[in-house]
């Protein structure tokens, strides 16, 4: 019989599972919201992020002010989050998940759409008995769309 989890580890309990997936969807919540403190509050105080769209950050709030500045050139976004498989490491969890990401854009001549999914890959940290990212590293898979759009010059 096939296991989920390598021989020898132990997998998270069902509290644990739910709540690093909880922790990856109330961060797709806080961005579609534009709650950026809430954004902040997903993340490690010295959580490094590795993002197509932003590049490797080793500093969380500039990578919150990097997403931030992309995201709010948008007039809405919509970030779907399925297939949470949470694994035990051995200082807290890796946990992976896709991703299908919408964002649109309106101006007076069109509506410009780009749409991507991928998968992202989390290290969770316990931080003062909460789970928090400690790294994001996001692959893309598939893209459809304007992807200018993200840009400053669209």
């Amino acid at each position: 019989m096939a296991t989920a989890h390598p021989p020898g580890s132990t997998p998270p309990t069902p509290e644990e599972h739910l709540a690093a997936v909880r922790l990856q969807c109330r961060w797709a919540d806080a961005v579609d919201r534009r709650d950026w403190a809430a954004v902040l509050s997903c993340f490690a105080d010295d959580a490094s992020t590795d993002l197509p769209f932003t590049g490797h950050n080793d500093d969380i709030h500039n990578m919150v002010a990097a997403s931030r500045e992309v995201i709010d050139r948008l007039d809405l976004t919509q970030h779907h989050l399925s297939n949470h498989l949470i694994e035990r490491a051995q200082d807290g969890f890796t946990a992976t998940c896709y991703v299908m990401a919408q964002h649109a854009r309106s101006s007076e001549l069109q509506q410009a759409m780009f749409t991507f999914g991928g998968r992202y890959t989390d290290h969770i940290v316990r931080v003062r008995g909460s789970l928090r990212i400690q790294h994001r590293r996001l692959e893309v898979i598939w893209s459809t769309g304007d992807p200018s759009i993200l840009s400053a010059a669209s």
